[in-house]
């Protein structure tokens, strides 16, 4: 099967940002980035809200306690939210708004 990626600017209809059309049959489908613990279960909530990422969490991430901090501090800062904000961790490093659902960023584009 072949793949074609048309724009890789997030839209509405959009999933992690990745548009893609299948060539065989001619019609759209959308195929999620796999970064890190994505192709794991990039579904899955790894941890919601706490002051400090869990062991279990950067583990399944596989990063260590010095990345964690520096990539949701950076994300954080980037996004002007506050320290005290705590949203969703998914499994492919996505932090997701507990309200809303929407994704506000990964945690691996804030890595070195």
């Amino acid at each position: 099967m072949m793949f074609l990626v048309v724009s890789s600017t997030a839209g509405a209809n959009d999933f992690y940002g990745v548009r893609v059309v299948v060539a065989a049959k001619a019609s759209t489908t959308i195929i999620p980035r796999t970064v890190g613990a994505a192709s794991k279960g990039f579904s899955k909530v790894l941890q919601t809200g706490g002051h400090t990422l869990n062991n279990s969490t950067l583990k399944a991430l596989g990063l260590t306690k010095g990345q964690g901090k520096i990539a949701i501090e950076a994300l954080k800062q980037d996004l002007r939210l506050p320290a005290n904000f705590h949203g969703k961790i998914m499994g492919n490093g996505d932090l997701v708004h507990p309200h809303t659902n929407q994704v506000l960023g990964n945690l691996f584009d804030y890595l070195n």
